[in-house]
């Protein structure tokens, strides 16, 4: 009995069929197989081995193969390249010379025919005849896989018969690839692995046989590509053709043949590793050993399983990002096709799919964010700076955002921002005009400016900058009018009219204070008028008086004091008058005709005169004058006293923090004259907030003038005419700017002061910063999510809180809480992962259990320990979604096999096997639907009445989860 072998492989090719680097390094992999001693047993010289072959020499060595055979011989033909079809459906095997012409027809001259060898096979005595094609029907395929061959053939009609075997590695329909990073294609790959170690042995009975064989790379080939359908064609002879013998004696060659039998998808099942383990033990392997073994079995499938899921998760990505959103039956369409086409489960594709669409979701979350942002930025400045540029394009680049996506958000933004500030200019210029006509605004106008806000869409904080700067520009003009008013009622008392260098001072001041002219006018008009009705009210006689001496100076004021013409004519006739009594009394020397002969007229001969000499008679005028003088002083005190003064009105402290009072102080002269104090607290918009009134008609008010047991007076008296007031509360405590008012009426007038106090923030222990460790979106349950924040001034800490919440304000659990002793950290495990520097307190890496299923926004709050009763927080920018943990088909087994086919004999029995891991799961065993546990076992008989198929299924009883299923399609034998 002979054993000769035939190895073909072409990898190079003309024009036209694209070129298999694999097919020559799978006839080196099957020569190596055939000619080990303890495998295939072939001697050197039966093995011929062909690479990349002409077409004659081709035809040649099969004929030869065949030829002058004895029954017994094994007779092997194994080829791997290209399979072509004519346009007739025949089959044709590509050799290095093969072409096709222009239009793609095979020139069938330039390759080999099927038939060619079918007859040879047919003509020889040989009955043990194996042949074995790595080839598909198709050109390339994709990048990066290369297909073998294209067409429809039906292999049975033209390769089958007596004796024979046939394998192939696809159907007629199917695709055979090579894949990239892999040196043998990926049928070969397995039909050497399943010699070599063993696994392909089934029944362990020391030999390989064809039909082994076939079942061991089929199931491997399936795994790996579930397109491809490797098929088996034999008559009754050829089933059991015995091709190899296992090794023997090796302990790792021993342990490789169960690690290719309990490995799947580049991973070993929970029961392969319970039985590996204890193989590994009874060989005497070492933990290494047996580790290399299995890296080295597994690492071309993990490597393929991996691209696999790559590529799933770039198609599907792909396909969730389209503009068009996919309907939910597209969506199971698309994983339907995608599963098939790259042999994934849906336990496989379930996180993949769970990762892009938390990806897709947190790039839009981060999208809405970069566009909150930036309308922010723009409110606040427009065109945006250039900090403010690189703030955002910091953003992006830490979100890793597209600039296509971000150009059509400014966009958008711009246009709102331009449209939102012509509203602002409209607000701006209507409320100027308001504040030009009317000052302070009455309640009237206020309403009318609020309605226009409202109808505008305007928000108060976007607004409140225009009114506080038009509102602090118009209290700086009024101040300026004020300065004026002083300015030239100073002046006014000193002297009126005003001379030529008066009225030029006032006019380079009126400059400086850039006053308009009208308005100096208004305010001379009234303080003119203001003048001369405070002197008619504290001297009537003060026109006549007024007159008097501006008749004798000769200054015509009648128009100014506004005095009718009789009283004018009255007033002359009294100065006259007044005037020559004067002279007569003041002057004895008056010429004679003026003084002597009126008197001389008027006294008899005889009479006795007495001459008074001058200067007694100035003594007489003078005492009289002084007598007249201080009994006027006198009145003129009685009837206009010293005016009142409010001296000074200020606050204790004018920048104070909340929740310390606002304590106030006023120093007022001549405080009898006072009939009321009215005290107004104004907000910085000028509307009051609190307004308290003092009452001085009877007095110095209870509220002022006496304190408790154990305080001193707000106001007392000092030298009977001043009252200073020094403790003045006035209840404002809470955080703001104010205006307050001081206005005091009396009998003449009142008089007003202000003063402003500001009232901050208590200060409090401040979170800075809050964030996750990892920007991962997704958690599984029972896995540690890890948090970083700074907190400063730590010193205020009374304890730190984490709590989360779901949108449905549904609790994440009670809070994680960490306490403080004046900044210390109480607890020992917390303590180790923070440092203090800068009045900062920095702890990284801060474990909070994902326990809790949902979508939760986490936040962090920072208790004072001072009386404020306030708290600092901050959240976490995006939500963080806790899963459950996936379950997993560990295993599913009968009679320790994982094979998707079985084949059961009659009256045997089949014990099931499984292992499911997961929580909050229904499993079943169908077809039978009864409830199974999640670990357990079931042994069965077998009869014609045993189920063709049996499954395991397993259900989320939330719903959140696919389900999965696992089973196998079972065949009952006699």
């Amino acid at each position: 009995m002979a054993k000769v072998a035939l190895l073909i492989g072409v990898s190079e090719y003309e024009p036209g069929l694209n070129p298999l680097p694999a097919a020559v390094k799978d006839v080196e992999a099957m020569q190596q197989v055939l000619l080990h001693p303890e495998m295939g047993g072939f001697t050197e010289t039966d093995i011929m081995v062909l690479k990349n072959p002409q077409r004659q020499d081709m035809e040649e060595a099969i004929e030869n193969l065949f030829a002058h055979r004895q029954k017994d011989d094994l007779l092997v033909l194994f080829f791997s390249g290209h399979g072509i079809k004519d346009d007739t459906g025949r089959l044709f095997l590509a050799t290095r010379t093969t072409r096709k012409t222009p239009r793609g027809d095979l020139i069938r001259s330039s390759a080999v025919a099927a038939s060619v060898v079918h007859e040879s096979m047919s003509r020889s005595r040989s009955k043990r005849q194996v042949v074995i094609l790595d080839s598909c029907f198709s050109g390339a395929f994709a990048e990066g896989l290369s297909a073998k061959d294209d067409g429809s053939v039906n292999i049975r009609e033209q390769l089958g018969g007596e004796g024979r075997a046939v394998l192939t590695s696809s159907s007629s329909t199917q695709y055979s690839f090579e894949q990239q990073g892999s040196d043998l294609s990926i049928y070969t790959r397995y039909l050497i692995e399943g010699i070599t170690t063993g696994a392909a042995d089934l029944d362990e009975d020391g030999v390989v046989s064809i039909d082994e064989l076939h079942e061991y790379a089929s199931r491997k080939v399936r795994e790996i590509q579930p397109t491809m359908k490797p098929e088996i064609y034999t008559s009754r002879e050829g089933f059991k053709i015995r091709l190899t013998k296992v090794p023997q004696g090796d302990p790792k060659q021993k342990y490789r043949k169960e690690v290719a039998r309990y490995s799947s998808r580049g991973d070993v099942s929970f029961v392969g590793r319970k039985t590996l383990d204890a193989l590994r033990s009874r060989l005497g392997l070492s933990e290494i050993e047996a580790t290399a073994i299995e890296d080295e079995m597994l690492a071309v499938a993990r490597q393929e399983f991996k691209q696999k899921l790559q590529q799933y998760e770039r198609d599907f990505s792909e396909a969730l990002q389209q503009q068009v959103a996919l309907t939910e039956d597209d969506i199971n369409m698309l994983r339907l096709n995608l599963q098939q086409i790259l042999g994934l489960r849906n336990e496989d594709t379930m996180p993949i799919e769970a990762q892009v669409k938390a990806r897709i979701e947190a790039y839009k979350q981060h999208l809405q964010l970069y566009r909150q942002s930036l309308a922010k930025a723009m409110r606040q400045e427009y065109p945006l700076s250039q900090p403010t540029r690189h703030q955002l394009q910091q953003m992006q680049y830490e979100w890793q955002l597209k600039d296509e996506d971000l150009a059509a958000i400014e966009n958008s933004l711009t246009a709102e921002v331009e449209a939102y500030r012509q509203k602002l200019q409209q607000f701006e210029q209507a409320f100027t005009k308001a504040v030009q006509q009317e000052y302070p605004l009455s309640q009237a106008n206020h309403n009318q400016l609020w309605q226009q806000q409202q109808l505008l869409g305007l928000k108060a904080e976007d607004i409140y900058p225009i009114t506080a700067r038009i509102t602090a520009e118009r209290e700086a003009y009024q101040q300026k009018l004020q300065q004026y008013e002083q300015v030239i009622t100073q002046a006014i008392e000193h002297q009126y009219p005003f001379t030529e260098e008066i009225r030029e001072e006032l006019r380079r001041y009126q400059h400086v204070l850039e006053i308009r002219d009208e308005e100096v006018a208004q305010i001379e008009e009234k303080v003119i008028r203001q003048r001369n009705t405070n002197q008619f009210q504290t001297n009537p006689d003060l026109p006549y008086q007024t007159y008097h001496q501006t008749y004798v100076e000769n200054l015509p004021l009648q128009h100014v004091l506004e005095i009718r013409d009789e009283e004018v004519a009255q007033i002359e006739e009294k100065v006259v008058r007044q005037r020559e009594t004067n002279q007569f009394q003041t002057n004895p020397d008056l010429p004679r005709q003026t003084y002597h002969q009126p008197y001389a007229k008027k006294i008899s001969q005889g009479t006795l005169v007495l001459k008074i000499r001058q200067w007694q008679f100035l003594v007489q005028i003078l005492l009289v004058l002084g007598l007249l003088g201080g009994i006027g002083f006198i009145i003129l005190r009685i009837l206009n006293p010293d005016p009142l003064r409010l001296e000074s009105f200020s606050a204790n402290n004018s920048l104070i923090t909340e929740g310390d009072e606002v304590v106030l102080k006023w120093d007022i002269h001549n405080y009898q004259q006072l009939q009321k104090l009215v005290l107004t607290a104004k907000a910085k918009d000028l509307q009051p907030i609190q307004s308290i009134t003092y009452d001085f008609s009877n007095g110095i008010p209870q509220l002022l003038g006496k304190g408790s047991a154990n305080e001193i007076p707000s106001c007392q008296v000092q030298e009977k005419q001043e009252l200073i007031c020094t403790n003045v509360k006035t209840g404002v405590k809470t955080k703001g700017n104010y205006i307050f008012e001081l206005q005091a009426f009396y009998q003449n007038g009142i008089q007003a002061q202000t003063t402003d106090v500001a009232i901050s923030d208590r200060q409090i222990a401040e979170v800075l910063d809050f964030q996750l460790v990892f920007d991962k979106p997704q958690y599984i349950k029972g896995e540690k999510i890890l948090f970083n924040w700074t907190i400063a001034r730590p010193l205020l800490l009374s304890k730190v809180q984490i709590v989360g919440n779901a949108n449905d304000g549904t609790s994440y659990g009670e809070p994680v809480t960490y306490k403080f002793n004046q900044g210390n950290i109480t607890d020992p495990k917390l303590k180790k992962l923070c440092t203090q520097q800068n009045q900062q307190l920095k702890c990284i890496n801060i474990p909070i259990l994902a326990s809790k299923l949902g979508n939760f926004i986490f936040e962090i709050k920072a208790f004072a320990n001072n009386e404020s009763g306030k708290n600092s927080s901050k959240k976490t920018e995006s939500k963080i979604e806790i899963l459950p943990k996936p379950f997993k088909i560990v295993s599913f087994t009968i009679n320790d096999s994982e094979q998707s086919n079985l084949v059961l004999k009659e009256g045997a029995s089949a014990t099931l096997n499984w292992r499911v891991e997961g929580e909050n799961i229904n499993v079943k065993l169908l077809p039978y639907g009864n409830d199974v546990p999640p670990i357990g076992s079931m042994k069965l008989p077998v009869n014609q009445a045993f189920p063709p198929q049996l499954g395991l299924q397993v259900n989320d009883i939330s719903g959140k989860q696919q389900p999965q299923q696992r089973g196998f399609a079972i065949t009952v034998i006699k």
